[in-house]
């Protein structure tokens, strides 16, 4: 199932006309070269991820996440989330070769340039401990309880992948230590599948077999994967907009979530606004109305309904109201935006 897909190809091109126009600099004309490099690799690794997994419902692709946590930002080129394991990939494209020695560190090699950078296992790594710290600090919002205690992610593993785009060449001495973790993109599907294939069947699958009841060995049962996703994709803040530092505008950039704490806060704070009777000032509350089978604010002092027709600030489309326990989400299908529209009790 593929739950997130940026817009390559309108980036990429947006990019190639600002090439083409001959209005940038030298400096921003090789950096708009390299980011479509790197976007035309991240397009074909979700290509190789969405022709493999689009049918697969217990396997979730998100591509072009950020989320900030703690004061820490995880920008994560792709995740791959099951019911037992995520998967981290990231996708580097380079002119040239990367080198990694025995110390494990790693260094761009392009001609006779050469240019220490940060290992992008290091890297991914750190990614994966910001978002599973935002995970298990919220992990009420989408997993359950076994006999009333709060299940955790301690189980749930992680892997990570460093894509390599076709003509990519990795050297050096440390490069067998991450074999495993170093593969051209289009390796690394068969890989998952595998892995998640291992995971599903177990040291126990001749019994799982048997039972036909495998939901007892996953660390997550689909729905609680399903709503871990929409977790996370709540709290995306990415926007396909790689042209900020070059001064293009691009009207076809599209927001995933609030892009920044201080706009979320502000967007709160109006729908909590609406909570307040206009007639008597006093608190409402949301109730389901099976008449027109949607939600509606009705005030528990006077009585008074309010219908809710709360739209989406970037494309004007109505809102479609969600309920996930005490708290209710408003949701853009259009614009893939999901916020926090009101908690009940508050």
């Amino acid at each position: 199932m593929i739950a997130k897909k940026p817009f390559y190809k309108k980036n990429i091109d947006t990019l190639k006309k600002a090439i083409d126009s001959r209005k940038l600099s030298e400096k921003d004309n090789l950096k708009a070269r390299n980011v479509i490099a790197g976007l035309r690799l991240e397009q074909d690794m979700a290509y190789f991820l969405d022709i493999e997994f689009e049918k697969y419902d217990d396997i979730i692709v998100l591509n072009d996440l950020k989320v900030e946590y703690n004061g820490k930002t995880a920008q994560i080129d792709h995740l791959i989330l099951t019911c037992y394991s995520a998967y981290f990939i990231e996708s580097k494209s380079v002119a040239g070769s990367l080198s990694v020695n025995e110390y494990d560190e790693w260094t761009h090699l392009n001609g006779n340039k050469v240019k220490n950078i940060e290992s992008p296992l290091m890297q991914s790594k750190r990614h994966e401990k910001i978002l599973f710290n935002l995970l298990n600090d919220n992990v009420d919002m989408f997993s359950g309880k076994i006999l009333g205690i709060q299940k955790r992610l301690g189980s749930y593993t992680a892997h990570h992948y460093i894509a390599v785009s076709t003509n990519g060449n990795i050297t050096g001495e440390g490069r067998d230590k991450h074999k495993d973790s170093l593969k051209k993109a289009d390796q690394i599907t068969a890989t998952i599948l595998d892995f998640h294939k291992e995971h599903a069947k177990g040291l126990l699958g001749t019994f799982m077999d048997s039972t036909n009841n495998d939901d007892k060995f996953k660390t997550m049962s689909e729905k609680e994967l399903n709503a871990m996703s929409r977790f996370i994709i709540k709290n995306d803040i990415s926007i396909d907009n790689p042209f900020k530092s070059f001064g293009i505008r691009n009207s076809n950039s599209t927001p995933h979530g609030t892009n920044s704490v201080k706009e979320k806060q502000q967007a709160y704070n109006v729908r909590k606004q609406t909570s307040k009777c206009p007639d008597c000032t006093k608190q409402m509350e949301i109730l389901w109305g099976q008449k027109y089978k949607s939600y509606y604010w009705k005030c528990k002092s006077c009585g008074k309904n309010v219908s809710i027709n709360e739209r989406c600030q970037q494309c004007n489309n109505k809102f479609k109201l969600k309920k996930d326990g005490n708290r209710y989400f408003a949701r853009c299908q259009k614009c893939d935006i999901t916020e926090l529209y009101h908690k009940a009790g508050k």
